[in-house]
């Protein structure tokens, strides 16, 4: 049976019964008791009946194929949705759904009680009519940062008599989950930041073009390619054109995240939360002004010292895939040493034009980030106090900004 796995149970009824029908047989064929041998034959038919009822009920319930995935931010609703089909064509009098909501970050509530939903475990009656489609739903709110998934989905469904039971563990792929990003907690200094560019946007002199916006024509000189050749344009002047195209630079961030705690007792720092709420603005601003950035945590990955790291993107897709990897780190993740890290960052052949630094910041990284400064490159780090948040100049450590 695809996607279950079953085990079979009996009341102590069933067993009664069962060790009773040999004495019942033979007594019935001994005495010449009619009325016993047809009760033996009932009993016989009974269990047959029940255990081909159980088998067939149980083989015709099937859950889709695929994920269901919730996206939303703290404050907002979602509902996890649990499809059962059953095709088959006698109904299930009597049964039981039960699922495990494992929800260890505590990221939601049940929106109908507002109450913890972690470690909450779901019981519903399961009686369907044949050939029914039915969706079990449970409606949750957004607290924090994190996620929630159903789990350890179970079904119990028991005979017309109640003699006997089927428990079936769900096995397959099916997964609900919700996802709750970081709170966005803004801050200013991103629109200061000194570049030469925010965004894809035309500029005089540029080493890159963008062929969708065309700024004029010139008179065609030798080595212009054939596919720059405005056609029109040269009938008309009776000359070769050569189109023109607007010059423009591409914005590149890079963002560090740093949850390495210099305490021996934990694994992250103890403003986690605070450092990925503002690299999540950090994400969603360079999203809106159309900024190609990259995340780096240093979170120990499989397969690699350096950390966690998402590569280069720009747009909506791109901003949601961050979004989604700040939401799915534990502060009980292990991380790796800081240096590791910023080895990985500056050894990328692309040639970072900002890079943005969250979390804990020390000697290390202000003598590293110092080296990477005399190369031309723009490091800042955003500092967090009870004041409120800086956005600072890395390597230097010149205030470029105000407290917000």
């Amino acid at each position: 049976m695809s996607g279950w796995k079953l085990q079979r149970q009996f009341t102590r009824r069933h067993s009664v019964l069962v060790f009773s029908l040999p004495f019942l047989t033979l007594t019935a064929i001994f005495t010449n008791e009619y009325v016993l041998f047809s009760f033996a034959l009932f009993f016989v038919l009974l269990l047959t009946v029940n255990k081909w009822y159980l088998d067939y009920a149980c083989s015709r319930i099937t859950i889709p194929r695929g994920n269901e995935v919730k996206r939303i931010f703290p404050g907002e609703l979602a509902t996890l949705q649990l499809p059962i089909e059953y095709s088959g064509k006698v109904p299930i009098f009597s049964g039981k759904l039960s699922y495990f909501l494992y929800d260890t970050d505590g990221a939601v509530l049940l929106a109908a009680e507002e109450r913890s939903s972690a470690n909450l475990r779901e019981e519903h009656r399961f009686s369907v009519p044949p050939l029914t489609k039915r969706v079990y739903d449970l409606q949750v709110k957004g607290v924090k940062r994190g996620t929630a998934q159903i789990r350890s989905l179970e079904l119990v469904v028991h005979d017309i008599f109640q003699f006997s039971s089927i428990h079936l563990t769900y096995a397959g792929s099916y997964r609900s989950e919700v996802i709750v990003y970081p709170e966005i907690r803004s801050f200013h200094g991103l629109e200061k930041i000194i570049q030469q560019e925010q965004g894809a946007q035309p500029r005089s002199f540029s080493l890159y073009e963008d062929v969708m916006m065309t700024r004029g024509n010139r008179k065609y000189t030798t080595g212009d390619p054939f596919n720059r050749i405005n056609w029109k344009a040269s009938a008309r002047a009776e000359q070769l054109q050569t189109k023109i195209y607007e010059k423009i630079t591409v914005s590149m961030w890079t963002i560090v995240i740093n949850v390495k705690s210099k305490l021996r007792t934990r694994q992250t720092i103890d403003f986690f939360e605070e450092a990925l709420s503002q690299a999540a603005y950090t994400c969603q601003y360079a999203a809106k002004h159309d900024i190609s950035f990259e995340i780096f945590v240093n979170i120990k990955m499989p397969g690699t010292m350096t950390g966690l790291h998402l590569p280069y993107g720009n747009g909506k897709h791109h901003l949601l895939r961050a979004l989604e990897l700040l939401a799915r780190l534990r502060a009980s993740n292990v991380t790796v040493p800081v240096e590791n890290m910023l080895h990985a960052v500056f050894q990328q052949p692309v040639q970072q034009q900002c890079i943005l630094h969250f979390g804990a910041y020390g000697e290390e990284e202000e003598r590293k980030y110092s080296m990477e400064r005399q190369d031309g490159k723009t490091i800042y780090y955003v500092q967090t106090t009870g004041d409120g948040v800086y956005l600072t100049m890395a390597g230097g450590r010149q205030h470029e900004s105000a407290a917000t």
